[in-house]
């Protein structure tokens, strides 16, 4: 887990015996299936605490350091260029996720800095996961 000064006030997160298994087995394989077809094999989560809402930005609760804590603190440095890596955000906000990707059915938007997508909310509903906890149970 990323420490970061920054903790929205609008983000669900499951908080259960079970949140690891659908976190580790469920959630994982989805958005790597998804970021695999995206060319994207290597990215991290930003912790359900440390992700950012349209209503952080509305009521500008995000600062500027909370990009470099929770985005860009583990950029590479190689010669002359810096590779920032692919940041996830899980998120069940329908609003936030306005894209639709066509292979996988899934609505998706991103946060991108210098024309580079740096940042993949993904939508997850609370039915799919509720639906892989009763078939895997």
């Amino acid at each position: 887990m990323h420490n970061s000064s920054f903790e929205s006030n609008y983000i669900l997160d499951f908080n259960s015996n079970i949140k690891n298994d659908i976190s580790s087995k469920y959630i994982n394989e989805v958005v790597r299936s998804f970021l695999n077809k995206l060319s994207i094999s290597e990215f991290s989560y930003i912790e359900p605490e440390n992700q950012i809402t349209y209503l952080d930005f509305k009521n500008r609760n995000v600062k500027f350091n909370y990009f470099y804590e929770n985005i860009m603190f583990d950029a590479l440095k190689s010669d002359s260029s810096v590779k920032l890596r692919t940041k996830v955000c899980v998120t069940f906000d329908k609003r936030v996720c306005d894209k639709l990707n066509v292979d996988s059915g899934r609505y998706y938007n991103t946060l991108s800095v210098g024309g580079v997508d740096l940042v993949y909310f993904i939508l997850f509903t609370l039915d799919e996961v509720y639906d892989y906890i009763y078939n895997s149970h």
